[in-house]
């Protein structure tokens, strides 16, 4: 768990969390609608599931929040 000052908020997701989270998302929602509501290309989703790609650190409560919201 980390804190992020420029958000207030307090991080609980590693990158790996977000990566492993967004993989079991497959099937419910579609890469597109995770990269509209993280607010990032399809292309960054597709290579943050192919392994390609770590998400960057200030993006991991809005991974977190769309993983929790549609578990």
């Amino acid at each position: 768990m980390t804190y992020d000052k420029a958000r207030d908020s307090i991080i609980v997701m590693t990158q790996t969390e977000a990566i492993i989270a967004l993989k079991s998302l497959n099937g419910k929602l579609t890469q597109e609608k995770i990269a509209h509501e993280v607010g990032v290309s399809v292309s960054t989703v597709n290579r943050w599931i192919n392994g390609k790609w770590k998400p960057i650190k200030y993006l991991l409560p809005d991974i977190e929040r769309v993983c929790t919201s549609n578990k």
